[in-house]
Formats: C-alpha cells, sequence, structure tokens
C-alpha cells in the first residue's frame, strides 16, 4: 500500500548522516536488483525470502534512523525556536506512525 507524503520541506542539515543515508539506501537498491535477478532465473524461493527479509530488516533500520534524526532535528528546532509550530511536527510524527501501522 502506497500513501502520499509531503515532502515539500526541506532538511537543513545534509551531512555526514545524508550521506549516510544515500549509502544505506545504495545498498537497499542493489539488495533489490539482485532479487528480481534471482526471480528471473528462477532461484530457490527460500534464498529470495531470505533476501527479502534481509531488505525489510534495512529499510526499517533506515526508517528508525530517518526518524531519530527528524527528531533530534527538525523537531527538536521546532521546540527551541518559538516561531515554529511545535503542534505541526508533532502532528507530522503522529501521522507517519498512524499510516505505518495501516500498512
Amino acid at each position: 500500500m502506497l500513501f502520499k507524503i509531503n515532502m515539500t520541506t526541506q532538511h537543513p542539515d545534509k551531512g555526514s548522516d545524508h550521506r549516510s543515508h544515500l549509502n544505506r539506501l545504495k545498498r537497499v537498491e542493489g539488495q533489490l536488483k539482485a532479487i528480481i535477478t534471482n526471480v528471473e532465473d528462477e532461484k530457490y524461493c527460500i534464498g529470495i525470502i531470505n533476501q527479502v527479509k534481509s531488505i525489510r530488516a534495512a529499510l526499517r533500520s533506515f526508517e528508525m534512523e530517518v526518524v531519530k534524526g527528524h527528531l533530534n532535528g527538525c523537531v527538536k528546532n521546532a521546540l527551541l525556536d518559538s516561531e515554529q509550530d511545535v503542534q505541526e511536527k508533532i502532528d507530522e510524527i503522529i501521522s507517519v506512525f498512524e499510516k505505518a501501522n495501516k500498512i
């Protein structure tokens, strides 16, 4: 199930986390390409299932890192900066978790 995400707000800091995130996603991309090849080559199902489980674990770990970064960056800054809407940031996080639990 796919759902629409508001991706209009840019992350203020593209430091080492950004590079690390890209590296992790490229690794997952490589794993997914390997699964596609294995399916095309009609490889053993259990091997494919194990590869899928690996990708799911990697994506869950990646998701948690992004959540941590968001909480420690965007949400923390919203709490410290009275100009920003703190409730909006809290609602964003709640919405993400509500949508994730529907999947």
